[in-house]
């Protein structure tokens, strides 16, 4: 559809009237005001992150334009249930291994247990069964501790777009080519 007036092609959601001018029209409602954010996004679904919004991707991915505030805030979900659900599968690898750990340790302390010494002989050691009274409390006390201590819950992404949730009042300056160097808070 084009303005009588001016001849400006209207998209969904600009002012339909206008003195003639077309920049009286306005932005279309569905976009936002602002530069989009960029992302390169590869086919298995892995993100990168450009440090600048007109940088190339790199092979193997493709740029992904988010020019509304609806498109940010479903990716900054996407993004955030991935992370998570990469870092509990984190946690729960780190706990696995740490309980293994742990459980040949105990059994170790309990049954005694052989140590190769510095000069290569070897010296076994033993049990919490073999230990004096204050060394079985001191051992009990030690293992009751680690297993009161809490654990990771893998629940550590707490990722954003700045252009959505931060302004001029909490951004940080920027510098670069574009600002001639000086400080600008965009």
């Amino acid at each position: 559809m084009t303005c009588k007036n001016c001849k400006a092609k209207l998209e969904v959601g600009m002012f339909p009237f206008c003195k003639g001018n077309p920049a009286d029209h306005g932005q279309p409602a569905r976009r936002a005001g602002f530069r989009p954010v960029v992302v390169f996004r590869d086919s298995a679904g892995n993100v990168s992150f450009p440090g600048r919004s007109d940088a190339k991707p790199p092979k193997g991915f493709e740029r992904v334009e988010l020019t509304t505030i609806r498109q940010m805030e479903q990716f900054e979900r996407t993004f955030n249930a991935s992370e998570r659900s990469r870092n509990q599968r984190y946690v729960e690898r780190e706990q696995q291994m740490s309980e293994e750990a742990r459980s040949k340790l105990r059994s170790d302390l309990r049954n005694g247990f052989s140590q190769r010494m510095p000069d290569g002989t070897l010296k076994t050691l033993p049990g919490i069964k073999h230990m004096s009274s204050f060394g079985r409390a001191m051992a009990e006390a030690a293992m009751r501790r680690t297993d009161e201590m809490p654990r990771k819950n893998g629940n550590g992404s707490d990722f954003f777009l700045e252009v959505l949730h931060k302004d001029q009042s909490n951004r940080a300056i920027y510098r670069d080519r574009d600002t001639d160097w000086k400080g600008q808070r965009w």
